[in-house]
């Protein structure tokens, strides 16, 4: 019964708003829905826009990397739906067009992965999380950027970085049975994180930044070497 209770919180708040604006159109075809859109263009979409910039910690790297990405993607589409507009012999491609280019169909599943996972599940299960099954072949792999940690060297102190997955030893790290992360070519490095941090570039509460380096497994820095698995709730 309580998966049919969860199932029920993350999906009725989607449609329930679908369904206030069917009912609407029902009751009124002619309905007037200047003001709705007007507030969705001009305060709706910035104010997302600028909540997604400020609490994600975006960097321009990221937001040229997906400039591109969409770039691409409108004109795949473009093409797909010029083609489509001939094959039909469509009286108008210029109006008939943008809809194809331009789809709003994606945004429906945004707010039911935020009410399934909530906002930190959200992240982890959209960018920031590594495959467990890759894991288990002592691959951290990110799916979301196609990248793997890897050491920058086999010995003490060595910084860790994201690089394109090439199965070379400083990419192959075992998750032990002492809840500790260690480098496959040298077992006595563990993963550790710093006692330091510094504020990243959002979230509420403010993310914290912490370095990670890989340091001599020990006793007396172990609460910072131990690691485990979790899945987004």
């Amino acid at each position: 019964m309580e998966i049919y209770i969860k199932l029920f919180e993350v999906v009725f708040p989607v449609f329930f708003v679908v369904g206030i604006g069917y009912y609407l159109g029902k009751k009124n075809p002619k309905i007037d829905t200047k003001f709705i859109t007007n507030f969705a263009a001009n305060i709706g979409t910035p104010a997302m826009v600028i909540y997604a910039v400020t609490s994600t910690g975006i960097n321009f790297e990221i937001f040229r990397d997906y400039f591109w990405y969409y770039l691409l993607a409108i004109i795949c589409f473009s093409i797909v739906g010029i083609i489509n507009l001939f094959l039909i012999n469509t009286k108008d491609i210029i109006r008939e067009l943008p809809p194809l280019i331009f789809p709003n169909t994606g945004n429906m599943g945004l707010p039911i992965c935020l009410f399934a996972y909530g906002s930190q599940g959200l992240g982890v299960s959209v960018d920031q999380g590594f495959d467990n099954v890759k894991i288990d072949e002592d691959e951290f792999y990110m799916p979301f950027f196609d990248v793997c940690m890897e050491a920058e060297n086999t010995s003490a102190s060595s910084t860790l970085k994201l690089r394109g997955c090439n199965k070379n030893e400083k990419q192959k790290f075992k998750f032990n049975n002492n809840a500790e992360i260690v480098l496959n070519d040298n077992t006595n490095l563990c993963l550790t994180v710093s006692e330091n941090s510094r504020e990243g570039g959002g979230g509420t509460p403010t993310h914290l930044i912490r370095d990670l380096t890989l340091d001599n497994c020990s006793t007396d820095i172990s609460s910072r070497q131990k690691w485990g698995l979790r899945k987004a709730q």
